[in-house]
């Protein structure tokens, strides 16, 4: 049984584990409406960053994030979590270095300075 990135985001449809990732703005718009990249421990620490946000569907999260955020994104894994406690630290965390680093939140972040949830 042969292993990609790309096949174990696919197995993954709502199950055990969950996927902390970062929306990249490119410069392009991308046709492939399920463009995902995975690239474990990246620096997401940069303006590049859009979105924080965590999943336990990429395929299906990337498609709805295109249609409300528009066609110049591209999801980015950086983090898997093993349980959905582990998954809302490691995307609190992100944010909140990402804060500390910029002095904001992400773009698309809408909410994350209000104490009712991302």
């Amino acid at each position: 049984m042969s292993y990609t990135a790309q096949g174990n985001i696919k197995v993954c449809f709502n199950n055990d584990k969950a996927f902390i990732y970062r929306l990249i703005e490119i410069d392009e718009e991308v046709e492939d409406w399920h463009a995902i990249d995975l690239e474990i421990d990246t620096c997401y620490l940069n303006s590049d960053t859009k979105y924080i946000g965590l999943t336990s569907n990429p395929v299906k999260r990337a498609g709805a994030h295109r249609t409300s955020k528009g066609k110049k994104l591209v999801m980015q894994i950086f983090r898997i979590a093993n349980t959905p406690a582990m998954a809302k630290y490691f995307e609190a965390e992100a944010i909140y270095f990402f804060e500390e680093k910029f002095g904001k939140v992400p773009e698309f972040n809408i909410g994350s300075d209000r104490f009712d949830g991302a």
